[in-house]
């Protein structure tokens, strides 16, 4: 049964006899056909958004963590102080701990990362640890039915620090268990991908592994808008085939305008994506610094919201418009009073506009031309 993982012997391209598997396909503009070497055969049904359903399984995972730190952190509170004792608000402590953790960015950086290390996510989990004392310690009178001291703060932030981190080394652990290993391709020499799969095999924090590998033969210096629509197309076309869950490019594969086709073209299939950076590359803050076994590694995080961001940032939108038209509420009225005495017709101009994903919507804003300024314009 297959796991994911390939042994190093095996990472050696071979000759394949089936022409579906030993694909020619144009990656980016200008990079002529080049062979799609399998070092591994698609693991079950092809299904699409792979990357996405990983990445969500990790996160519950890590979900579940952060509550149970929150219970331990509920619990440590009610013995520490003096009078305090559990009652039934101090489940708020454990359901707000994943609240907390989505705003510290702690779910963010798996994703974007080979190696899922909580050791790098120590200074993270302390700012955690602290405003979950915080927490604790301004709302004890009403979670806990007495006050915490700063001594009880103290180490209620130790316990939540040991607590959390001890949380998601077990939960990283049973993903590296329960979930499959990552499907990589690797876009580059034949001898790095040998070297680099090796260091895949041998790192006990990295659950992927090599499937694939394409060595590119030629770049050439123009492109047009077709070619690139079809590269992506073909992009796309590759990792649902092969099943293809991050895609690795070595600083060798092309120049630096080609390597960023490539991110472009393997970003839009919803594959995540891995730079092998050259030596100086400067890259910009939209990455995540990954090791693997000395090999240093740019995660390059995804383009797309997770949903769980999506659901915070309409949040915010909401709570932050209803807030703003609250405050300029009084002000609207008198613009819409003043609209009304000056000239006849609606109060609003209404338009059809056209919003992300081609969804339509109407706009309203206050009328501040004649009724009939659209008709009067065409003539």
């Amino acid at each position: 049964m297959p796991t994911g993982r390939s042994n190093p012997p095996q990472l050696l391209p071979r000759a394949l006899d089936d022409g579906a598997r030993d694909a020619e396909a144009t990656i980016i503009h200008g990079l002529e056909s080049s062979v799609v070497r399998e070092l591994e055969p698609p693991t079950g049904p092809q299904t699409p958004n792979g990357a996405l359903r990983r990445d969500a399984r990790y996160r519950r995972l890590l979900l579940a963590a952060d509550v149970c730190a929150g219970a331990i952190a509920a619990v440590a509170a009610a013995a520490f102080g003096k009078g305090t004792h559990m009652t039934v608000q101090s489940a708020i402590l454990a359901l707000v701990a994943p609240l907390v953790a989505k705003i510290l960015g702690l779910y963010d950086h798996d994703p974007a990362r080979l190696r899922k290390s909580t050791l790098d996510e120590l200074p993270a989990l302390a700012q955690f640890a602290g405003l979950m004392s915080f927490l604790a310690l301004i709302s004890s009178p009403v979670v806990f039915d007495s006050v915490l001291g700063p001594r009880e703060a103290i180490a209620l932030f130790i316990v939540v620090l040991a607590a959390s981190a001890a949380a998601r080394v077990v939960a990283r652990r049973v993903g590296g268990r329960l979930i499959s290993a990552e499907r990589c391709l690797f876009i580059g020499p034949t001898d790095e991908a040998v070297r680099f799969g090796e260091k895949l095999e041998h790192d006990n924090a990295t659950n992927a592994g090599l499937v694939a590998t394409i060595e590119l033969d030629s770049v050439s210096p123009r492109a047009t808008p077709k070619v690139i629509d079809r590269a992506v197309a073909d992009a796309r076309e590759l990792v649902r085939r092969l099943e293809i869950q991050r895609v690795i490019i070595s600083p060798h594969t092309a120049a630096g305008s080609d390597t960023l086709d490539l991110m472009r073209a393997f970003g839009a299939t919803g594959a995540r994506v891995s730079v092998i950076p050259a030596l100086l590359q400067v890259v910009g803050s939209a990455v995540e610094f990954d090791d693997v076994q000395g090999v240093a590694v740019l995660g390059v995080r995804s383009f797309n919201l997770p949903r769980s961001s999506r659901i915070v940032k309409r949040m915010f939108d909401v709570l932050s418009a209803s807030l703003g038209l609250a405050l300029v509420a009084p002000l609207m009225a008198g613009t819409a009073v003043v609209v009304k005495l000056t000239s006849r017709g609606p109060i609003f101009f209404r338009q059809e506009r056209v919003g992300r994903g081609g969804r339509r919507f109407e706009l309203l804003k206050f009328r501040s031309m004649c009724v009939d300024a659209e008709q009067r314009k065409g003539g």
